[in-house]
């Protein structure tokens, strides 16, 4: 029951983040969102994908086989997190935002001309408000930006290592 709630929360947290960040979820003809999601026993992960109105494309990143987050005692300096994102786009990706449950951590800058391809994402979440501790779970999401100003959204719960 715990687990359900908890999903149901980092949901809201998805939603107003997306928000936030002005964006929204795309709708089909039967009125469906594309909201998608799977889960494991470790980690649920979520996509969004969204695009501009100026553009009819779809572009969307998605969270591949989940991320990791290690508080300390890393093999790198920690905090530190690291997965695969999927990147999809008929345009070339702009940026990737990276909120940890609702605290924004920084922004990664991409140059790279290619539309479909895998990132292997690492960040080092410092921001001393929310500080990483191991055993606690948080809500990872990232918004990424193209370069058609269309957004997406990708996320991952998990806990730290």
């Amino acid at each position: 029951m715990k687990r359900i709630i908890w999903i149901a929360s980092a949901a809201v947290v998805i939603i107003l983040v997306a928000i936030a960040v002005g964006l929204s979820l795309r709708t089909s003809p039967s009125g469906v969102s594309t909201l998608t999601t799977s889960t494991n026993s470790s980690h649920t992960t979520s996509s969004t994908p969204s695009s501009s109105t100026a553009s009819s494309s779809l572009n969307f990143i998605a969270i591949s086989g989940g991320m990791s987050l290690c508080s300390s005692n890393c093999n790198y300096p920690g905090p530190y997190l690291s997965g695969t994102v999927l990147v999809n786009s008929t345009v070339p990706l702009r940026s990737i935002q990276l909120f940890i449950n609702g605290t924004l951590e920084g922004t990664s800058n991409y140059s790279n001309n290619s539309t479909k391809f895998a990132i292997g994402y690492k960040a080092n979440p410092t921001d001393q408000s929310m500080p990483i501790v191991s055993g606690k779970t948080y809500l990872i999401v990232l918004v990424g930006k193209f370069q058609d100003n269309a957004s997406s959204v990708a996320s991952v719960v998990l806990t730290a290592t």
